[in-house]
């Protein structure tokens, strides 16, 4: 289950370099991001021990990101601006991946 939740995390950094570019993308990447989080919740429940906390927090810091990227984009602000919150969002979910990668290698 662990190599499922890995595997989906190159999915998650993959949808992150397209949403910089991509209006879908964005929208799509908030949803497989939404179920990352509720796979590694699942993973935490069955082998009792969890990533580091930071793992967690930014992992919903860059979906709520995502959900503001979209909000702006749909009210027609400038597209700068929603380039601009997308690369934090693709920023931090790098973070979170490397967090989870220093997890596993750590043994956690």
């Amino acid at each position: 289950m662990l190599a499922f939740h890995q595997g989906i995390g190159y999915i998650v950094i993959l949808g992150a370099i397209a949403a910089v570019f991509d209006r879908r993308a964005r929208r799509i990447e908030q949803y497989i991001i939404a179920l990352q989080v509720l796979i590694g919740a699942g993973l935490w429940f069955m082998l009792h021990h969890g990533p580091p906390l930071l793992h967690w927090v930014l992992a919903l810091v860059a979906v709520a990101l995502y959900g503001v990227a979209n909000g702006l984009e749909r009210r027609g602000r400038p597209e700068s601006a929603v380039r601009a919150l997308s690369v934090l969002a693709l920023l931090i979910v790098a973070f979170v991946f490397y967090l989870g990668m220093s997890a596993v290698k750590a043994g956690m």
